[in-house]
């Protein structure tokens, strides 16, 4: 057997499969989950209408909602991960999808979870 001869042998995809499509689907709902959570933990914008009506606005990230949005982005990240390394295992054929979408999200978690630590909690480095 020296070449696959392009025939589509399997019928449907297996439990391994299924599992890493719905770690996908969660992971990117955390994601989702988190920049709704970041509206509301990061500083508020300081418009030039609300300077001139004197409105106070936040120029702080409020702490406990940031430690939160820390844990979902890395739950995130974390079953990117898992996914990944199912998928590397699991598939045997280089025609079996690369799936580009989970290691997109591990490098946008990545990078964000660092924006966040280095600007929210640079007053306590």
């Amino acid at each position: 057997m020296s070449e696959w001869d392009k025939k589509e042998r399997r019928i449907k995809p297996d439990n391994l499969k299924i599992i890493v499509r719905w770690l996908m689907v969660l992971a990117w709902a955390s994601f989702v989950f988190a920049i709704v959570l970041s509206h509301y933990a990061a500083p508020e914008q300081s418009y030039a209408f609300l300077r001139y009506k004197v409105i106070d606005t936040r120029d702080y990230w409020l702490t406990p909602l940031t430690d939160y949005l820390l844990y979902i982005i890395y739950f995130g990240a974390i079953l990117s991960i898992i996914s990944l390394a199912i998928d590397r295992f699991r598939t045997r054929r280089s025609t079996d999808n690369k799936h580009f979408n989970l290691v997109m999200l591990l490098v946008l978690s990545v990078t964000w979870a660092s924006y966040i630590i280095f600007h929210a909690y640079k007053n306590n480095l």
